[in-house]
């Protein structure tokens, strides 16, 4: 679970994750501020 990301940054940081071997599987934001969750 990652949380404190800034909303212009979750598809980078949810990218980087992917390729490293995780699978999103939920992501939240409130437009300025979010969350992801994965699973490996």
């Amino acid at each position: 679970m990652l949380t404190g990301i800034r909303e212009m940054e979750l598809d980078g940081v949810s990218d980087t994750f992917v390729q490293l071997g995780g699978r999103e599987i939920v992501r939240d934001s409130d437009n300025e501020w979010g969350g992801l969750v994965f699973s490996v």
